[in-house]
């Protein structure tokens, strides 16, 4: 009886890795593509558009990101979470779904209110009306568009070839559509069509191949997601705002073509960062369910080796990439480029302590460090501002200081935890 349990135990085990490098294989390729396609796209847009109509797409994109942060609202972490929790019931599955579904739908409707009352009194957008309601098509996916159910079931091959359709959809319709410099007006609406056939696909699977209902559910389940997600809806704005305004303020202050510039460096950054978001968006669940902490320790240390030895890889190759992919005309991108790079290893710190203070410590630790992140970046930009300093490189520094001041934050409080008491 002893030898069959203990059979049991290492079958189990196996069963979990060979999941756990299944759901990477597949994650991987769904974000290797996400990430691959608008950088096919990329060198043909930027010349055929120009530095400033791209800049302007980008800039606006930019806006709208808050606005779809702010309809997934910290969702998508309490519903990996409690998918992954409750798997295989699909009574709570079905709860889980339909009262995210439903918050997120109710935040939409708020969304486009609010936006079409803004859009009147600020001339950039008074300007863009059409243009700024076409990129509306990224908050429709936070609806539409899942993946937090797929990674919490961690079953990612489904997810991974509906990206790969629609991306491909989108990758060819590109080059079929856009021809001119005015054609930019059509480059949301053609990214929102692949959105939607990607999230009408993957909704058709949850609920007609997982047999997951919807329903309106009932006011104290709608109010009990609302709360245990205000606490990631606050982080992940105040994250986003440190990681995407850099894009705002550099439109809104300097010009439409230095977004350009901003913006390539950033792409070729987040090439470089996706292993690792990978890596963690596939342990997340694992974990979670597990709280083995030796594991995520063991994968952390790994990243950060291979980040460090990453960053200095890009920092050499960086005029090579740039060139290839923007040209003589984006060659300003180069040095803003190598600095950003070096931010790759500390987001793989600050990602895992993240991780480790949601799994083992306390919604509330989590949130403080990045409002503490949030207020350094909020002040130095305020300085730059006010002492007319504010260039690419001054908002480079105080993103850098800002990620550190979040890592020493995190890491006193993960010093906190008593991981004696953690059994996995």
């Amino acid at each position: 009886m002893k030898y069959f349990r203990k059979y049991l135990d290492i079958k189990k085990k196996l069963t979990n890795n060979n999941k756990i490098v299944k759901n990477f294989s597949f994650l991987s390729l769904m974000q290797i593509f996400n990430i691959i396609a608008p950088l096919i796209t990329y060198p043909y847009l930027i010349r055929v558009l120009g530095s400033e109509n791209y800049g302007l797409i980008i800039y606006l994109q930019s806006l709208v990101i808050f606005l779809a942060i702010f309809v997934g609202f910290g969702f998508n972490w309490v519903g990996t979470k409690e998918v992954s929790i409750h798997r295989y019931s699909i009574s709570n599955t079905s709860e889980i779904v339909s009262a995210i579904l439903t918050l997120k739908l109710f935040l939409f409707i708020i969304v486009v209110c609010v936006l079409s009352i803004i859009t009147n009194f600020v001339p950039i957008l008074q300007e863009n009306k059409l243009l700024v309601f076409f990129t509306l098509w990224m908050c429709i996916n936070e609806i539409i568009f899942p993946i937090w159910y797929f990674q919490g079931k961690e079953d990612m091959k489904y997810i991974t070839y509906i990206t790969m359709v629609s991306k491909s959809f989108v990758l060819g319709f590109i080059f079929v559509i856009i021809k001119k410099p005015d054609d930019y007006i059509y480059l949301p609406l053609v990214y929102g069509i692949g959105a939607i056939i990607s999230g009408i696909i993957s909704l058709y699977i949850i609920f007609f191949v997982h047999k997951i209902k919807i329903y309106i559910p009932k006011i104290k389940i709608i109010y009990f997601y609302l709360n245990e997600a205000k606490s990631y809806f606050l982080s992940n704005i105040l994250v986003s705002f440190r990681e995407k305004s850099s894009l705002l303020i550099i439109g809104s202050v300097l010009s439409m073509s230095e977004v350009s510039y901003y913006d390539l460096a950033q792409k070729i950054t987040e090439l470089f960062r996706l292993p690792f978001i990978t890596i963690k968006d596939v342990v997340f669940p694992s974990i979670a369910n597990t709280r083995n902490y030796l594991k995520l320790n063991k994968i952390y240390y790994l990243s950060l080796i291979l980040a460090i030895f990453m960053s200095f890889i890009v920092f050499i190759l960086t005029p090579l990439i740039v060139n290839i992919l923007g040209g003589t005309s984006m060659i300003e991108a180069v040095e803003v480029t190598r600095i950003l790079v070096f931010m790759i290893p500390l987001s793989v710190i600050s990602m895992y302590f993240g991780v480790s203070i949601i799994i083992f410590g306390t919604k509330e630790s989590y949130r403080d460090s990045v409002i503490v992140s949030f207020m350094t970046y909020l002040t130095l930009i305020l300085v730059f501002l006010l002492s007319n300093n504010l260039t690419f490189y001054t908002v480079l520094i105080s993103s850098f200081i800002s990620i550190l001041s979040e890592i020493f934050y995190k890491n006193h409080h993960i010093k906190k935890i008593n991981y004696n008491e953690i059994t996995f």
